[in-house]
Protein backbone atom coordinates (compact mmCIF):
# COMPACT_ATOMS: atom_id res chain seq x y z
CA UNK A 1 0.00 0.00 0.00
CA UNK A 2 1.35 3.40 -1.00
CA UNK A 3 1.96 5.80 1.89
CA UNK A 4 0.19 9.12 1.39
CA UNK A 5 2.35 12.10 2.18
CA UNK A 6 1.19 15.39 3.64
CA UNK A 7 1.38 18.58 1.61
CA UNK A 8 4.36 19.83 3.64
CA UNK A 9 6.22 16.52 3.11
CA UNK A 10 5.58 16.69 -0.63
CA UNK A 11 6.60 20.36 -0.79
CA UNK A 12 9.84 19.60 1.06
CA UNK A 13 10.58 16.52 -1.06
CA UNK A 14 10.10 18.57 -4.25
CA UNK A 15 12.48 21.27 -3.01
CA UNK A 16 9.75 23.90 -2.86
CA UNK A 17 10.73 26.90 -0.81
CA UNK A 18 8.82 27.08 2.48
CA UNK A 19 8.64 30.62 3.81
CA UNK A 20 9.29 31.37 7.45
CA UNK A 21 6.92 33.61 9.41
CA UNK A 22 9.41 36.49 8.98
CA UNK A 23 9.63 35.95 5.22
CA UNK A 24 5.82 35.75 4.94
CA UNK A 25 5.36 39.02 6.78
CA UNK A 26 7.84 41.05 4.69
CA UNK A 27 5.88 40.48 1.47
CA UNK A 28 2.29 41.58 1.08
CA UNK A 29 0.38 38.45 0.07
CA UNK A 30 -3.02 38.77 -1.60
CA UNK A 31 -5.49 35.86 -1.56
CA UNK A 32 -6.49 34.53 -5.00
CA UNK A 33 -8.65 31.54 -4.09
CA UNK A 34 -8.17 27.94 -3.01
CA UNK A 35 -7.33 24.49 -4.31
CA UNK A 36 -10.50 22.40 -4.69
CA UNK A 37 -8.71 19.13 -5.36
CA UNK A 38 -6.88 17.09 -7.99
CA UNK A 39 -7.80 16.88 -11.65
CA UNK A 40 -6.77 13.79 -13.57
CA UNK A 41 -3.82 11.52 -12.82
CA UNK A 42 -0.87 13.79 -13.70
CA UNK A 43 -0.94 16.13 -10.71
CA UNK A 44 -3.16 18.90 -12.03
CA UNK A 45 -5.29 20.87 -9.57
CA UNK A 46 -8.77 22.35 -9.75
CA UNK A 47 -8.77 25.87 -8.34
CA UNK A 48 -11.54 28.20 -7.24
CA UNK A 49 -10.47 31.78 -7.92
CA UNK A 50 -12.05 34.81 -6.31
CA UNK A 51 -11.68 36.40 -9.77
CA UNK A 52 -12.01 33.63 -12.39
CA UNK A 53 -10.53 35.89 -15.10
CA UNK A 54 -7.36 36.56 -13.10
CA UNK A 55 -4.13 36.23 -15.04
CA UNK A 56 -2.20 35.78 -11.77
CA UNK A 57 -2.21 31.98 -12.30
CA UNK A 58 -0.97 31.98 -15.88
CA UNK A 59 2.06 29.78 -16.71
CA UNK A 60 5.21 31.02 -15.02
CA UNK A 61 3.36 32.76 -12.20
CA UNK A 62 4.89 32.44 -8.74
CA UNK A 63 2.26 31.65 -6.11
CA UNK A 64 2.14 30.89 -2.43
CA UNK A 65 0.17 27.85 -1.26
CA UNK A 66 -0.91 28.29 2.35
CA UNK A 67 -0.92 24.78 3.74
CA UNK A 68 -3.04 23.47 6.62
CA UNK A 69 0.12 23.54 8.78
CA UNK A 70 0.38 27.32 8.34
CA UNK A 71 3.45 27.18 6.11
CA UNK A 72 3.48 29.04 2.82
CA UNK A 73 5.02 26.94 0.03
CA UNK A 74 6.29 28.80 -3.02
CA UNK A 75 5.18 27.20 -6.31
CA UNK A 76 5.38 27.99 -10.01
CA UNK A 77 2.46 27.47 -12.37
CA UNK A 78 3.47 25.15 -15.22
CA UNK A 79 0.22 25.31 -17.17
CA UNK A 80 -3.35 26.53 -16.99
CA UNK A 81 -6.34 24.94 -18.68
CA UNK A 82 -9.95 26.18 -19.01
CA UNK A 83 -11.97 25.90 -15.84
CA UNK A 84 -9.03 27.07 -13.72
CA UNK A 85 -7.23 23.76 -13.84
CA UNK A 86 -3.56 24.34 -13.14
CA UNK A 87 -0.42 22.25 -13.08
CA UNK A 88 2.41 23.19 -10.76
CA UNK A 89 6.06 22.50 -11.45
CA UNK A 90 7.13 19.35 -9.59
CA UNK A 91 3.65 18.03 -8.74
CA UNK A 92 3.34 15.03 -11.04
CA UNK A 93 0.64 12.65 -9.80
CA UNK A 94 -2.85 12.61 -8.36
CA UNK A 95 -1.74 11.60 -4.84
CA UNK A 96 0.59 14.58 -4.64
CA UNK A 97 -2.14 16.89 -5.94
CA UNK A 98 -4.66 15.47 -3.45
CA UNK A 99 -2.41 16.52 -0.57
CA UNK A 100 -2.87 20.18 -1.56
CA UNK A 101 -6.68 20.06 -1.47
CA UNK A 102 -7.97 23.00 0.58
CA UNK A 103 -4.72 24.99 0.40
CA UNK A 104 -5.24 28.70 -0.12
CA UNK A 105 -3.66 30.38 -3.17
CA UNK A 106 -1.82 33.67 -2.72
CA UNK A 107 0.17 36.01 -4.95
CA UNK A 108 2.66 38.69 -3.97
CA UNK A 109 1.15 42.14 -4.27
CA UNK A 110 4.15 43.24 -6.35
CA UNK A 111 3.35 40.50 -8.90
CA UNK A 112 -0.21 41.69 -9.51
CA UNK A 113 -0.94 43.67 -12.68
CA UNK A 114 -1.18 47.44 -12.31
CA UNK A 115 -4.71 48.80 -12.33
CA UNK A 116 -5.99 51.32 -14.82
CA UNK A 117 -7.13 54.76 -13.65
CA UNK A 118 -10.76 53.65 -13.36
CA UNK A 119 -9.97 50.31 -11.67
CA UNK A 120 -9.38 49.24 -8.09
CA UNK A 121 -8.55 45.96 -6.41
CA UNK A 122 -11.32 45.04 -4.00
CA UNK A 123 -8.76 44.11 -1.36
CA UNK A 124 -7.69 47.78 -1.32
CA UNK A 125 -11.16 48.77 -0.14
CA UNK A 126 -11.13 46.59 2.98
CA UNK A 127 -11.53 48.75 6.12
CA UNK A 128 -12.72 51.73 4.07
CA UNK A 129 -15.62 53.70 5.52
CA UNK A 130 -18.92 53.29 3.69
CA UNK A 131 -21.18 56.35 3.35
CA UNK A 132 -24.59 56.96 1.84
CA UNK A 133 -25.14 59.78 -0.66
CA UNK A 134 -26.26 62.12 2.16
CA UNK A 135 -22.87 61.70 3.89
CA UNK A 136 -24.11 59.42 6.68
CA UNK A 137 -21.75 56.65 7.77
CA UNK A 138 -23.17 53.23 6.88
CA UNK A 139 -20.30 51.27 8.40
CA UNK A 140 -16.98 49.75 7.43
CA UNK A 141 -16.15 47.56 4.43
CA UNK A 142 -15.14 44.19 5.90
CA UNK A 143 -15.32 41.85 2.93
CA UNK A 144 -16.48 40.92 -0.53
CA UNK A 145 -18.22 37.94 -2.02
CA UNK A 146 -20.27 37.20 -5.10
CA UNK A 147 -23.50 35.45 -5.94
CA UNK A 148 -22.36 34.55 -9.47
CA UNK A 149 -24.41 37.42 -10.85
CA UNK A 150 -22.52 40.29 -9.22
CA UNK A 151 -20.00 41.22 -6.56
CA UNK A 152 -21.35 41.93 -3.10
CA UNK A 153 -19.71 44.18 -0.53
CA UNK A 154 -20.01 43.27 3.15
CA UNK A 155 -20.46 46.32 5.38
CA UNK A 156 -20.34 46.08 9.16
CA UNK A 157 -22.54 48.69 10.82
CA UNK A 158 -21.84 50.45 14.15
CA UNK A 159 -23.92 47.87 16.01
CA UNK A 160 -21.99 44.95 14.48
CA UNK A 161 -24.64 43.93 11.96
CA UNK A 162 -23.21 42.79 8.64
CA UNK A 163 -25.04 43.84 5.49
CA UNK A 164 -24.40 42.49 1.98
CA UNK A 165 -24.92 45.12 -0.66
CA UNK A 166 -24.62 44.69 -4.45
CA UNK A 167 -21.32 46.26 -5.53
CA UNK A 168 -22.71 47.57 -8.82
CA UNK A 169 -23.81 50.86 -10.36
CA UNK A 170 -26.14 52.63 -9.61
CA UNK A 171 -25.80 51.46 -5.97
CA UNK A 172 -22.04 52.09 -5.99
CA UNK A 173 -21.66 55.85 -6.45
CA UNK A 174 -18.03 56.72 -5.72
CA UNK A 175 -14.72 55.23 -4.59
CA UNK A 176 -12.06 57.48 -3.08
CA UNK A 177 -9.06 55.25 -2.39
CA UNK A 178 -6.91 58.06 -0.99
CA UNK A 179 -9.55 59.00 1.62
CA UNK A 180 -10.49 55.34 2.24
CA UNK A 181 -14.18 55.98 1.57
CA UNK A 182 -16.85 54.40 -0.60
CA UNK A 183 -20.22 56.05 -1.30
CA UNK A 184 -23.35 53.99 -1.91
CA UNK A 185 -26.97 54.73 -2.76
CA UNK A 186 -28.50 51.63 -1.14
CA UNK A 187 -32.07 50.56 -1.80
CA UNK A 188 -34.41 51.47 1.04
CA UNK A 189 -34.48 48.93 3.84
CA UNK A 190 -30.90 47.72 3.57
CA UNK A 191 -29.71 49.70 6.60
CA UNK A 192 -32.94 50.11 8.58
Amino acid sequence: MKKLLTAIQIAQSKGLKILTAQEKSKDQWVPLGRVLGPHGIRGALRAHLDNPESNCIDPGAKLGLLLATGELAMVTVASRKPGNRISLEGIVDRDEAEAFKGAQLFVKRADMPKTLDNEVYLIDLLDAVAFDTAGNVLGQVVGFTDNRAQHLVEIETKDGTKVLLPFVAPILQEIDESKRRVVFDPPSGFFD
